[in-house]
């Protein structure tokens, strides 16, 4: 006599999935999920990436959180045309969001600071090739001497920020305080390419004339990236904005004083 089976209700094809009807995951889908587990944080930015990517919302996720994360998958020259036009058109906006994007030292001068003081060499060069009274070779070294100049008021300023906000209790951060002060220039270099125009003096002057705009881009840092205690801001703002201005209203000076020396004939 036959064996009844134990059961009956099984289906014939033990193979068959549980629920036929679910999509298969594509491979690249896949490969973002399979780097999952590394890490705590690994798996946070993994499932963002995930909902922005793939899906018409990131139920769970702020949308701060899931730009932050495609804002950072962009490429450097894109993220440097963002950071470019929101400094200087919107800067509040711009330092809000910076701590949830981390820089280098290496970010923060390429191609940022380094494309801007580029751009304002080339124009002032241009400019000083279109007046009879500078030599080619004076021209070139002149153009030299101004961009090492720029940037090592940016470095010793930075190195000023580093400190006063240590000494505010906000501690000492040296690629913090350098982000602040290569964006916070970001209008003066900018309007360097006036340079270009063979008046003399045009140059220094778009330069004051932007230093307003300079003062807002800083004074709307200190609070939200630099951490300083709101009882300390005013000062301290007002104390970055008087070296930036004495620093860089400097520069004309120093130039043909360093000229004159012949450190570099």
């Amino acid at each position: 006599m036959a064996t009844e089976p134990e059961n009956p209700t099984e289906p014939e094809n033990p193979t068959e999935p549980e629920n036929p009807t679910e999509p298969e995951i594509s491979n690249e889908k896949a490969s973002v999920e399979s780097t999952a587990g590394e890490s705590p944080k690994q798996d946070y930015e993994v499932s963002v990436v995930h909902y922005a990517q793939y899906d018409d919302a990131a139920p769970g996720y702020a949308p701060e959180v899931v730009a932050n994360i495609q804002y950072a998958s962009r490429n450097p020259l894109s993220r440097f045309f963002i950071d470019f036009a929101t400094v200087l058109v919107r800067p509040s906006k711009f330092w809000k969001g910076q701590d949830a994007h981390p820089a280098t030292l290496l970010h923060v001068h390429v191609p940022h600071l380094a494309l801007l003081v580029l751009l304002r060499l080339t124009a002032s060069f241009l400019g000083g090739a279109f007046r009879p009274q500078y030599a080619p070779s004076a021209l070139i070294v002149q153009t030299v001497v101004q961009g090492l100049l720029i940037f090592v008021l940016v470095w010793g300023m930075s190195l000023v920020v580093a400190t006063a906000t240590a000494i505010t209790g906000a501690g000492f951060h040296f690629d913090r305080a350098l982000r602040f002060v290569a964006y916070s220039i970001t209008p003066i270099l900018f309007v360097g390419l006036v340079g270009v125009i063979p008046v003399p003096y045009i140059a220094q002057i778009c330069d004051l004339l932007a230093m307003p705009w300079a003062f807002v881009a800083m004074g709307t840092a200190i609070l939200p990236y630099l951490h300083v205690e709101e009882s300390h801001a005013p000062v301290i703002s007002a104390l970055f904005c008087g070296i930036l201005l004495c620093l860089w209203g400097a520069l004309p000076m120093l130039i043909p004083y360093l000229l004159s020396l012949k450190l570099f004939s």
